[in-house]
């Protein structure tokens, strides 16, 4: 089954809720490095996570994007 492009959204906020690289974001979201890449510059675009910059680049979800990942959780269970 496909997932929605919410559904990965969730993923990689939830993966960066401990800062995480983007090899950490690709394997735990189950995703690949060509599809991650454009979901973490969006989220990062719009404030959801923070780049932080190093020997590894690491990305950290925001406060925002903490409040996207319970409005998404809430939807999710209104929807299930």
């Amino acid at each position: 089954m496909k997932r929605s492009r919410s559904d990965i959204t969730l993923e990689v906020l939830n993966v960066c809720r401990n800062r995480a690289s983007k090899t950490r974001i690709v394997y735990k979201a189950n995703l690949n490095f060509n599809i991650a890449t454009p979901y973490i510059d969006s989220l990062s675009e719009k404030g959801l996570i923070n780049i932080i910059e190093g020997p590894g680049t690491l990305y950290e979800t925001t406060p925002k994007g903490l409040e996207v990942i319970k409005t998404l959780r809430q939807l999710g269970n209104y929807l299930s």
